[in-house]
């Protein structure tokens, strides 16, 4: 669904942000429906046992199951996500796996868990602009 979405950068449990990165329906009314919010939300229904946060059209698709924020100071904070990715290309860096990167390893990392699908572990600063 999310490919088939070309105006769409993100969808969240509660709102879409647009390609704009406009908010539907928070900022903006027009550039999605209503009938293809009631489908995401079914989406997001089915997959609850899983925690799916989120679904991001980075490249290919990401499956956000896990964000984790630590706070460095007033200004800086290390952001993790992790998740599954669907991609018709093939993802780079791969890795055998995941679990050994550190924070010298900055970036995004998939380690291919079958045909277009990924598992992808992504960290990096973030600061208020």
């Amino acid at each position: 669904m999310a490919n088939e979405d070309s105006n769409v950068r993100a969808i969240y449990s509660n709102q879409v942000m647009l390609n704009n990165y406009k908010m539907w329906p928070k900022d903006i009314e027009e550039g999605f429906t209503k009938q293809r919010w009631s489908e995401y939300q079914n989406v997001f229904a089915k997959l609850k046992e899983y925690h799916i946060d989120s679904f991001s059209k980075a490249s290919g698709v990401h499956i956000v199951a896990s964000i984790g924020v630590s706070n460095l100071d007033n200004y800086e904070s290390i952001v993790i996500e992790k998740g599954y990715a669907y991609s018709l290309i093939e993802q780079a860096p791969l890795v055998e796996s995941l679990d050994n990167l550190g924070f010298d390893d900055e970036g995004t990392f998939y380690r291919k868990i079958g045909e277009h699908w990924y598992l992808y572990h992504e960290w990096g600063l973030s600061k208020p602009e």
